[in-house]
């Protein structure tokens, strides 16, 4: 029996620099903490734009909508006519959008958080937990959560679970104290389930965020618009050269008003410091780097020039998107095997106890463009040469070749019957 509470505190000393980041990338994703809007110059008197493109939060959404954006297909075996449960279920734990959510936390951190449940009714339910309030080992998970005590001062509730049970810890400080309940619900007690609720769902293998390689590039960039905009902006504090003259201050305040000014000398001159701006060159290089955002994120950039795309081959477009999709078919992978986990404590319940994980099939359908004419001369092409469930699986739109072929069936049935009845 380990001590959990010296367990939780050896975990927290651990992982609270990690979850520390986390909480400042969360921040950096909604756009409230920037480095570039921190940044300052030495001489106070310059112009100083601050302008940030968020092309983190585009690198993300781009991806999640990408593999999570169509509604995971959820089908059972073919013995197995429990469909109208798993609707109900889908429909109860708002299954899609937990699992969006999730993808935008496994993108952004890493991995995202779930945890397992039985609710208040008695059923099963799961929800997403911040990552920054996370903590993990393989005998105990815990989440924090902000709360206060009966002296309404700022406390942390632990909420903990091992394999069979839950628990609860008061933190304050660099203490930890076990408490026997919070808001009702009690501690020490099990939680139902044959393994540890809460658990990850992984961008990756190494859980790295997806923009974790390219997050220098972006400050860069960020950067160099904020530098480009400074120096345009900087034009406007013209310098004027006086030659054989020294004017007065009522002299350049009448200039200041008037835009004009009187030299008294007969040899006197004045006229304007300018500096030239490569400004062509500035924007060649920032769209280089932004270009090379897309490129290290395996993503693609759908705002760029798309000047001939509406001509793109299904090869072509195959090209375009390998990045992405073979970014997200990994993360498919992690994303599947959490899943099974989840299912599989669906199964533990009264609820879901008809239910064998391992004859549930997880379906992700990726966002990628299709050349359906092309496809569709791909397959009177090849009809008669191969067999009906080999060139449907070639079809892109088609999601099932084997449900396919069973309308077709149906359809050419239905077809004789009506020539029949004339």
């Amino acid at each position: 029996m380990i001590d959990l509470e010296i367990t939780i505190k050896k975990i927290l000393e651990e992982q609270g620099r990690r979850n520390s980041i986390f909480k400042k990338d969360w921040e950096r994703y909604k756009t409230k903490k920037v480095t570039i809007f921190d940044r300052k110059l030495p001489r106070a008197q310059k112009v100083n734009n601050k302008i940030n493109h968020d092309y983190v939060g585009v690198l993300i959404n781009t991806k999640v909508g990408h593999y999570l954006g169509n509604p995971i297909r959820i089908t059972l075996d073919e013995e197995n006519n429990k469909s109208n449960e798993l609707l109900k279920f889908r429909r109860y734990t708002a299954f899609d959008r937990v699992i969006t959510e999730l993808g935008i936390q496994a993108a952004v951190f890493g991995y995202g958080c779930c945890l397992a449940y039985i609710d208040e009714l008695g059923k099963f339910d799961f929800i997403e937990i911040e990552p920054y309030n996370c903590y993990f080992s393989d005998e105990l998970a815990f989440r924090i959560i902000q709360a206060k005590n009966d002296k309404n001062e700022d406390i942390e509730i632990i909420e903990a679970y091992d394999k069979q049970k839950r628990y609860f810890f008061e933190k304050k400080e660099s203490s930890v104290n076990s408490i026997s309940e919070y808001k009702g619900v009690k501690g020490g007690v099990n939680h139902l389930f044959n393994d540890i609720p809460l658990f990850k769902f992984k961008n990756n293998k190494e859980e790295l965020s997806d923009t974790y390689r390219v997050r220098n590039i972006i400050e860069v960039v960020d950067k160099m618009y904020s530098d480009l905009a400074s120096e345009l902006e900087q034009f406007r504090l013209a310098y004027i050269k006086f030659k054989g003259c020294e004017p007065t201050d009522e002299q350049i305040a009448s200039m200041v008003q008037t835009g004009a000014i009187s030299l008294g000398e007969a040899n006197a001159d004045a006229d304007f410091i300018t500096k030239n701006l490569n400004i062509a060159g500035v924007l060649e290089a920032i769209n280089q780097e932004v270009e090379n955002i897309f490129k290290f994120a395996q993503s693609y950039d759908a705002y760029g020039d798309r000047t001939g795309y509406g001509q793109l081959t299904n090869l072509g477009i195959h090209f375009l998107m390998a990045p992405i999709n073979n970014n997200c078919k990994k993360t498919i992978h992690y994303f599947k095997e959490a899943l099974y986990q989840l299912f599989d404590f669906y199964s533990q319940t009264s609820d879901g106890s008809w239910l064998d994980p391992l004859t549930v099939d997880f379906g992700f359908t990726l966002d990628t463009p299709r050349n359906i004419l092309e496809e569709t001369q791909i397959q009177r092409n090849l009809e008669g040469l191969i067999s009906t469930e080999t060139r449907l699986k070639l079809a892109t739109f088609v999601d099932n070749p084997a449900i396919e072929i069973g309308r077709l069936e149906a359809e050419n049935k239905a077809d004789d019957i009506y020539e029949e009845k004339e």
